[in-house]
């Protein structure tokens, strides 16, 4: 009867022990060559069956194209990301500049904190509903419309969803731990979703189809905002040699209540009355190149003023300048018919050693 319960209960450890590579042994394949070859460098495994469990061990992991181009051995663009759901794991990944056009692989993996995507082909962004809790997200130049599956991830700090196909932002409103938020080059006209973004530190709205900005009013804590194309540099230029679509912004006045501004660019809208920044004593760098000012007067008491930028405008009197004591940039002389009088101011600023651009 010993004998026999012994003989039992090896057959049970053998059956136990059978079945484990069922288990924790499968093997993983990867359907994209560069995708595995990538894999292997991460888990030093030049060759041989690659298992799960060792692409738990897998953290951070960088395939932007761009980063490795150049280094030894470096591998090509990837297409195809199955596989990559096994590294349950990763906290950063990086897929930048490659030819993604499915994400589905990415919705099992929900440590990521850091996740880069941008400069692929991805028209579909409900894999990464999962993602909660993400902090970083860099979806942009892409070929996506819909970004509603992103109102799950209440977690972002940094969103960038630039150079997209962008109409409807409604679903940002839920996103109110953002600090920093990208929408440059999209298609949106209405940023009223934006008023609850509180604690929104740097805002880019730059070559959309904006003209109401009355909702920024309530967006205190910015820094840096930009409405406003930025042109190569050391030239000036005219509405019509901006690529894309240009907002075209006029009332600043909802501009006022963010007394925190360091950082504001304008270029290429329809400003013509700048009294409604008078009071934005904290801004550092300006730009309103291509509008239609001509009175300048309510830059007179910036005096933290450093980087200026009035190309292409109607400007002829220069004298409020005198006033911005902090002042080290100043591009003006393009595109403005500046008066006699501004070109003594102009000489009287060079003499404090501001440096005067075309």
């Amino acid at each position: 009867m010993k004998k026999y319960s012994l003989i039992l209960l090896l057959f049970k450890i053998v059956l136990i022990i059978s079945l484990l590579p069922a288990c924790g042994n499968k093997s993983v394949s990867f359907t994209d060559p560069y995708l595995e070859e990538l894999i292997r460098d991460a888990i030093d495994k030049p060759e041989g069956i690659i298992y799960p469990w060792e692409l738990e061990e897998i953290l951070t992991l960088n395939a932007n194209i761009e980063v490795l181009e150049g280094v030894e051995g470096s591998v090509g663009m990837i297409m195809d990301l199955t596989g990559l759901e096994y590294c349950i794991n990763l906290s950063f990944l990086d897929l930048s500049n490659n030819q993604i056009v499915d994400m589905t692989p990415l919705e099992s993996l929900t440590s990521l904190k850091t996740l880069r995507l941008s400069g692929n082909q991805i028209n579909d962004l409900t894999p990464l509903a999962s993602l909660s809790i993400l902090e970083t997200l860099d979806l942009s130049g892409n070929q996506f419309i819909d970004i509603s599956p992103l109102g799950s991830l209440s977690n972002l700090s940094s969103l960038d969803l630039a150079s997209n196909l962008i109409k409807d932002i409604s679903v940002l409103s839920t996103l109110t731990n953002l600090s920093e938020l990208d929408l440059t080059q999209n298609k949106i006209s209405d940023i009223s979703p934006l008023s609850s973004l509180d604690v929104l530190e740097t805002l880019n709205l730059a070559r959309n189809e904006i003209w109401d900005i009355s909702p920024l009013a309530e967006c205190r804590g910015l820094k840096n905002l930009s409405l406003g194309y930025i042109p190569p540099s050391g030239r000036w230029y005219r509405t019509a040699d901006i690529p894309g679509t240009s907002n075209q912004v006029n009332d600043l006045t909802p501009l006022a209540s963010l007394t925190g501004l360091e950082e504001l660019n304008l270029n290429a809208n329809e400003v013509t009355d700048l009294s409604p920044l008078g009071g934005l004593e904290n801004l550092k760098y300006l730009y309103l190149n291509t509008n239609l000012i001509s009175d300048i007067s309510p830059l007179g008491s910036m005096v933290n003023l450093v980087i200026l930028d009035l190309r292409t405008n109607e400007i002829s009197d220069l004298s409020p300048l005198l006033g911005c004591t902090g002042l080290k940039d100043l591009s003006v002389m393009g595109g403005n018919p500046l008066s006699e009088k501004s070109m003594v101011v102009i000489e009287d600023l060079k003499d404090r050693d501001v440096n005067v651009m075309r």
